[in-house]
């Protein structure tokens, strides 16, 4: 049986992926590329200009504009557009000099994983942005946005005596699941509670990565932890994040990491 690819290699999207960004109404291919577009939204929004979600979107599955054979990159959930009625297909100069210069400062900071339609040399597509290298390359750069070592900045460490608001952490989960709009950020509470995870719940080969980051696979491992403790939550209400189990969790005095 062939399996579908995208113009980029990637394997296609017979239905939904399951991960999202803050930044854009759709979907993102889950693991190391949602990682590096939830940093490039985060990224564009502060130093380009705002981005409005409801203009924003992921995965579509579809041939590239003008092909019947030749999917379109969004269909393997690869690509992203920012801004689209702003930044329409064809039309070049959407943006200042000022904000190019912030784009490509952007993506030589991705190291080159991401490719912007501004550059194409036929039809202009500046709202769009894809992944143009193997899933070796991109892991490569997810693991430095995980680390905090992108662009050249000192590693990020989780210091334990931090205490943290646990509703701003609850927070970071929702906007995670799409219950709450927001950006996600690197908070200590949510290292506290991957690391109390590893500690008290998870097995060997489960560990989750103490970055501070609420993403795709520490919530899959929270949705574990909080079926294990039913009953906590009010009946008939269902809460996407107990502050209950979150403090659970969070109180929780194992043994420090090395």
């Amino acid at each position: 049986m062939t399996v579908a690819r995208s113009q980029n290699g990637w394997t296609v999207f017979d239905s939904a992926p399951p991960a999202t960004t803050p930044y854009i109404t759709g979907r993102v291919r889950p693991g190391d590329v949602d990682v590096v577009f939830t940093w490039l939204g985060e990224q564009f929004d502060r130093r380009v200009e705002h981005i409005r979600k409801d203009w924003s979107w992921g995965w579509a599955p579809r041939p590239v504009r003008g092909s019947t054979t030749v999917y379109s990159n969004h269909a393997s959930a690869t690509a992203n557009d920012f801004n689209a009625p702003a930044h329409v297909l064809g039309k070049r100069g959407t943006f200042t000099p000022k904000q190019v210069s912030a784009i490509r400062a952007i993506l030589r900071e991705l190291e080159g994983v991401i490719r912007w339609g501004g550059d194409y040399q036929n039809r202009a597509d500046e709202m769009h942005f894809e992944v143009i290298k193997n899933a070796a390359a991109v892991k490569r750069v997810a693991d430095k946005i995980r680390n905090g070592t992108i662009g050249g900045a000192k590693p990020w460490k989780w210091n334990p005596d931090v205490v943290s608001d646990l509703a701003l952490v609850q927070r970071q989960f929702q906007i995670v699941q799409g219950m709450r709009e927001g950006k996600i950020q690197r908070y200590h509470g949510v290292a506290a509670i991957q690391h109390a995870l590893n500690t008290k719940f998870l097995g060997k080969d489960e560990q989750l990565t103490v970055d501070g980051f609420a993403g795709l696979a520490t919530m899959q491992a929270w949705r574990r932890f909080e079926s294990s403790h039913k009953g906590t939550n009010s009946p008939g209400t269902p809460d996407p994040v107990s502050l209950r189990e979150l403090e659970i969790l969070y109180r929780f005095k194992g043994p420090e990491t090395t």
